[in-house]
């Protein structure tokens, strides 16, 4: 609500207020009417209530308002309004105006403490449906903490000493490439020796402190029973696998190799007596008289065959041990 400010010049100083004081509270000096530089007179009202205008982006004091305990060395404090004009803000305490549980607004109404503040910028009635989707997802988001999980080997984890070893080992490999000497391979078989040796040593320094730091009762990532949990996982094994000629297969085009060499022996064809089918076969080739219609149908439970008449002796032979 606009209480009315006045402004008036005194003492070559601008003085703000909603009634015209007695004395100047810049010099103390009484104030006369002739006194003024300038006659006083009333100011725009600069504030707006945030509830009044949705779709905006707002701002206030962090603590108090403006026009009573706002002073140039305080903080101020921003909120965005949704459609509704529910003010959504970020507060020492967290999110307000928003429901992390159901993903809501929240029906806890802080307008009044809106209810002096500026209006940055207001944005159409054409973005209400766009204006809120984003508004809440954005949100929820940066209202989630992240907790990342950390385990307890990690290549972030492992000391400076062993990534200038793990550079220089680089050098040396670039090195042994480029001269093709013995020595430079000596010298390269030694640095991956010793970078191994650091490696499984600073692995089983950070699993013995990870093991003491387990505990039963802890509620975070370092719990006795999720550990002791993951030991029970079956693990997965990469077996080698091994050529004709007694030697490892190392590259792809090896073990694709050995593996259709191993799957063509194994899926012959079957050894069939196909006699009967033969025999069929010349059957049918032969002349004689039509058979268009079934050669037999079903008539009893028992699933007996009944042969027709007009089948030669010859094609019965065939047929009836086919059938049974």
């Amino acid at each position: 609500m606009d209480p009315g400010i006045l402004c008036f010049h005194h003492c070559d100083h601008k003085v703000f207020c909603t009634i015209i004081p007695e004395k100047c509270p810049v010099c103390d000096q009484k104030l006369d009417r002739y006194d003024y530089n300038l006659l006083p007179f009333r100011v725009p009202y600069p504030f707006v209530k945030a509830s009044q205008h949705p779709r905006a982006i707002v701002m206030k004091p962090t603590h108090g308002d403006f026009l009573n305990d706002y002073y140039n060395s305080k903080d101020l404090h921003i909120g965005v309004t949704n459609s509704q004009g529910c003010v959504i803000e970020f507060s020492e305490e967290g999110i307000r105006g928003v429901d992390l549980g159901t993903k809501k607004w929240n029906n806890i109404d802080s307008s009044s403490e809106w209810d002096q503040c500026l209006l940055l910028e207001q944005f159409d009635e054409l973005w209400n449906e766009i204006w809120d989707s984003i508004l809440l997802k954005v949100s929820v988001w940066k209202s989630t903490p992240e907790v990342p999980i950390k385990f307890p080997f990690n290549a972030e984890n492992i000391p400076d000493s062993i990534h200038q070893m793990i550079t220089e080992k680089r050098k040396l490999r670039a090195k042994w490439h480029d001269s093709r000497l013995i020595v430079d391979k000596k010298a390269f078989n030694r640095a991956c020796k010793e970078i191994k040796e650091l490696i499984k040593e600073h692995e089983n320094i950070t699993f013995n402190d990870h093991m003491e730091s387990l505990s039963p009762l802890s509620k975070g990532h370092h719990s006795l029973w999720k550990a002791t949990k993951q030991f029970r996982r079956p693990q997965q094994s990469n077996p080698p696998i091994k050529m004709d000629n007694d030697k490892w297969a190392q590259t792809d085009d090896q073990k694709a190799g050995t593996f259709a060499t191993h799957l063509s022996r194994i899926f012959q064809p079957n050894n069939g007596d196909d006699s009967y089918e033969q025999e069929v076969d010349n059957i049918l080739e032969q002349p004689g008289p039509s058979y268009s219609k079934s050669l037999c149908s079903v008539y009893d439970p028992n699933e007996k065959v009944v042969l027709h008449a007009q089948m030669s002796t010859s094609m019965i032979n065939v047929l009836v041990p086919l059938v049974l």
